[in-house]
């Protein structure tokens, strides 16, 4: 109980009931110790449900937390994906095609370079995730 309500609260249960005190006036504080009993109850309520919130808000926070841990992760691997691919076809020697052997007409005879033999295969893997692509 917060302890404002709690010293209204005794101080209205101390106040003493005196035998000349009139009927209206009895009544008038029966009525008063009942609205504030209903008060007391209404503001005890009212902290223990900002208590809820604020575990509800903790929970969230800590949810959110670890959902962008967890996003972040997700976006680090596909960002490394996405490195490892540019890599490759960003090295030129990748685009060589090697030399194979010389035909009887003297024109040279290549085989594919890694770029070619590769058809897209790592872009595609990198851009899907997927290993079969």
């Amino acid at each position: 109980m917060d302890e404002r309500i709690r010293e209204m609260r005794l101080k209205l249960d101390k106040i003493a009931w005196e035998p000349e005190q009139s009927e209206k006036n009895k009544r008038a504080f029966a009525f008063i110790v009942v609205y504030s009993d209903y008060l007391i109850q209404q503001a005890e309520k009212a902290n223990e449900l900002e208590e809820h919130l604020k575990v509800i808000e903790d929970s969230w926070g800590y949810q959110f937390r670890v959902k962008a841990a967890e996003y972040v992760d997700v976006l680090e691997k596909e960002n490394q994906r996405y490195k490892e691919a540019l890599e490759f076809y960003a090295d030129r020697e990748n685009h060589v095609a090697p030399f194979l052997f010389m035909q009887d007409n003297g024109i040279p005879v290549h085989n594919e370079s890694k770029v070619d033999e590769d058809k897209g295969h790592k872009a595609r893997q990198a851009l899907g995730g997927d290993e079969n692509a």
